[in-house]
């Protein structure tokens, strides 16, 4: 198990970090939903190497994409399945609006979407 807690709400209900994915849009289609994500950890900025601690607002597109590729690296821990299972997002974080970055501590709010099923 990670050395790490992944805290995940959507439109305040918790969501398992397996069923999260990130897709990051300057401008979130469907969009319409508001998400918290917290990691909880030792050296918690070691998963954010490019990124000094601190607090941001409304970071850039190549700030956004950082987090968003270091995020996606932490959610993989939680997506284990087995070689017959599909591994199904449920919802995408889409835009950052804050984040915050701490040795013990990072936790990111933003827009997101449910997924689209297309048949």
């Amino acid at each position: 198990m990670p050395r790490y807690d992944v805290k995940v709400s959507i439109d305040e209900q918790i969501v398992p970090p397996d069923r999260i994915a990130c897709h990051h849009q300057e401008d979130p289609f469907p969009g319409g939903l508001t998400f918290r994500l917290t990691v909880v950890g030792e050296r918690t900025t070691q998963f954010f190497p490019s990124i000094s601690p601190g607090h941001y607002e409304h970071p850039d597109f190549l700030m956004s994409q950082s987090i968003f590729w270091s995020i996606e690296s932490l959610l993989s821990k939680y997506n284990v399945k087995e070689a017959d299972e599909s591994s199904t997002a449920d919802f995408f974080l889409n835009s950052i609006h804050t984040f915050m970055l701490s040795d013990s501590k990072a936790e990111l709010t933003g827009v997101g979407s449910r997924a689209l099923i297309s048949s």
